[in-house]
C-alpha cells in the first residue's frame, strides 16, 4: 500500500452513505459468493436469478440476499451473491427447504455460471466508522490489504487507532472494516467505502490526512502511516455496484 495507498481512504469516500451489507448485524459473517457469468450468456444469467429470487418470496425468506456486480478491477463483470448471519451457528439452521433451494439454483443459475470462490468474512464494527441502517449506496470502493505474516495484531491497533481519532474528530466520512475468516489469503483485511455517485471518488472536505494529523498530531500520524507501511504486503481494489433488480428483500413485517 505504502502512504499513497492509504490516501485512497480519503480520496475514494462517499459522505454520509449507507455501507456494503446496509443492516449487518454487528461482528456479523458474511458470506461472498463470486458469480462468473459464462460468454454470452449475460441475460439468461440474470433473467435466472430474478427467477431464483422468486423461490425466495415464495418461501418468505426472512434474511436479504444482496447481489452485487464488480465494475472494476481483476474480477470485473463477475457478480456476486451476499448474505449476513449475525453468527456461524446461524447459518446452521436455514429457514427454508435447502435442497429445493439449490434445485431451483441449478434450474434458473447454474447452466449460465461457472463456479466461483466463496469467500467468508467478518464485520468489524469496533473499528468502522458510520451508521450501520440504510439501504444500499449505489456504489462501494472495496480495497483489500494483505498482510505481512504476524502484523494482524498491529494492523488491527492502528486502524482502531485511525477510528477512534475520526470519531473524536467527528469525521464526515464512512468506512466500514472486514476481515478474512475462511475462503482465501490470510491475513485479509477488506475496507468498504460507500458512495452514490462518481463524484464522490473526489477528496472529502477534510482529507484523512489533515483529520489524522489534527487528532494525533503530526508525528504520531507519521509513526502511524510508517507502521501500516511495514505491516501491509500488498493491497488491491475493486469497484462495485449495488444490482437492486437481482437481489432479494424481505417483506417488511
Amino acid at each position: 500500500m505504502k502512504r499513497a495507498g492509504l490516501f485512497l481512504l480519503a480520496t475514494c469516500v462517499a459522505l454520509l452513505a449507507a455501507p456494503l451489507m446496509a443492516q449487518t448485524p454487528s461482528s456479523a459473517i458474511v458470506r461472498v459468493a463470486i458469480w462468473k457469468v459464462k460468454p454470452g450468456m449475460g441475460k439468461q444469467f440474470q433473467d435466472g436469478v430474478r427467477k431464483h429470487n422468486e423461490f425466495h418470496v415464495k418461501v418468505n425468506d426472512p434474511v436479504a440476499l444482496e447481489t452485487w456486480e464488480v465494475t472494476s478491477g481483476d474480477d470485473t463483470g463477475t457478480f456476486l451473491r451476499i448474505v449476513s448471519l449475525p453468527n456461524w451457528a446461524a447459518y446452521d439452521t436455514p429457514n427454508y427447504d435447502t435442497a429445493a433451494d439449490e434445485a431451483d439454483s441449478a434450474t434458473n443459475i447454474d447452466p449460465y455460471m461457472e463456479a466461483g470462490p466463496v469467500r467468508w468474512w467478518r464485520f468489524l464494527p469496533e473499528v468502522s466508522h458510520g451508521p450501520m441502517t440504510g439501504t444500499p449506496p449505489a456504489m462501494d470502493e472495496v480495497l483489500f490489504f494483505h498482510l505481512n505474516m504476524g502484523y494482524g495484531r498491529d494492523f488491527s491497533a492502528l486502524i482502531k487507532k485511525i477510528t477512534d481519532a475520526a470519531r473524536a474528530s467527528n469525521w464526515g466520512v464512512h468506512y466500514y472494516w472486514y476481515v478474512l475468516e475462511n475462503g482465501g489469503e490470510h491475513p485479509t483485511f477488506a475496507l468498504v467505502i460507500p458512495k452514490q455517485k462518481m463524484a464522490d471518488f473526489d477528496d472529502p472536505p477534510v482529507t484523512f490526512q489533515a483529520m489524522l494529523e489534527k487528532a494525533l498530531g503530526r508525528a504520531e500520524a507519521e509513526m502511524v502511516y510508517r507502521a501500516l507501511d511495514k505491516s501491509i504486503h500488498c493491497q488491491r481494489s475493486q469497484t462495485i455496484a449495488y444490482r437492486g433488480d437481482l437481489s432479494y428483500t424481505p417483506a417488511k413485517k
